[in-house]
């Protein structure tokens, strides 16, 4: 026998399984079952910790909630626990920032993903999406055929929706929401812009040292020098767009600006090459650098998966942010 409580009571959804049924936590301590039918208003908005009222019923399998009613409440964010998702696997919550990583090889697949989610922590991010394993065979000085492992993945700040009942509250949780998100972003960026200066410090002294080889090899008194400060510039161009333009992919645009140019013409200056196909080869490299800093950092991204570049640029150590 079903026996209906007197008083109305106030709660919130503990879980909701298959847009179906769930369970109320009571303000009392008790749990409540419920079906998504005994919600007298828009069922599409039932969530997970939001407050709600209701009538309790005694029924023989248990305490259950009717004419359930969603209570006034507030919205705010909060940051959810760690957590990785594999490659395919659907996001629980918003994605707030994010950038790609990929891992170096492995000898087995537990150190690959362990080192992942050290590289998560380190960032001080919340969630590895899309992890991918990708296995393949390698040969070492005694011809032995062994299998390594990495991990492409994007690691990520994920933010859920919380409710509670009172405006300031709210506005106090989301406050701090704010401060926490804004550290763990800046903590990340911080961390990738200093492993870029390295690699532009890299970059830099790579020039230099292709510029040096070409000032000793010049055969024409100066004329390699000048003529290596006179093609660099429109070379760099593309980049100083990237910059301007905030773009995340910046650097590879500097690596493209600068080694690629300086080793062309090293090249050009120690063995016979026609030289219209040097202008191709140095018009190429131009062409490939404005069309980089006119693509939004996602295509770059798209285009360098479908090249299988994406690995290779990760191993010269260019990280690219997704804002």
């Amino acid at each position: 026998m079903n026996t209906y409580m007197n008083n109305l009571l106030n709660g919130k959804i503990a879980s909701y399984v298959d847009y179906k049924y769930g369970f109320i936590k009571g303000d009392d301590g008790s749990s409540y079952f419920f079906h998504y039918s005994d919600l007298d208003e828009d069922k599409s908005l039932i969530t997970v910790g939001r407050s709600v009222q209701f009538t309790a019923l005694a029924t023989p399998k248990g305490m259950a909630a009717k004419n359930i009613k969603f209570a006034k409440d507030y919205i705010y964010k909060y940051l959810p626990e760690f957590r990785l998702y594999r490659y395919g696997e659907k996001v629980d919550g918003i994605i707030e920032w994010s950038c790609q990583h990929i891992t170096k090889d492995f000898h087995t697949i537990e150190e690959a993903r362990n080192s992942l989610i050290d590289k998560a922590h380190e960032l001080g991010v919340n969630a590895v999406i899309d992890a991918r394993l990708e296995t393949s065979q390698k040969t070492n000085i005694n011809n032995y055929i062994h299998k390594v492992h990495s991990y492409t993945a994007e690691l990520a700040i994920l933010s859920n929706n919380g409710h509670c009942s009172t405006r300031e509250e709210a506005d106090r949780k989301t406050l701090h929401f704010e401060q926490i998100t804004q550290k763990a972003k800046e903590n990340a960026e911080d961390q990738i812009e200093t492993q870029q200066k390295k690699l532009l410090l890299k970059t830099i002294v790579i020039a230099l040292v292709i510029f040096f080889m070409i000032f000793s090899n010049d055969k024409h008194e100066g004329i390699g020098l000048s003529l290596t400060m006179l093609l660099w510039i429109p070379a760099l161009i593309p980049f100083v767009i990237a910059s301007r333009k905030q773009l995340a992919h910046k650097y590879l645009i500097l690596l493209n600006g600068i080694v690629l140019p300086a080793a062309l013409l090293y090249i050009t200056n120690i063995i016979t090459v026609p030289a219209w196909l040097s202008l191709i080869t140095y018009a190429l490299i131009c062409i490939v650098g404005f069309s980089l800093s006119m693509q939004t950092t996602e295509k770059v991204i798209q285009h360098l998966q479908e090249a299988k570049l994406l690995k290779l640029v990760e191993w010269l150590g260019i990280k690219i942010m997704n804002q």
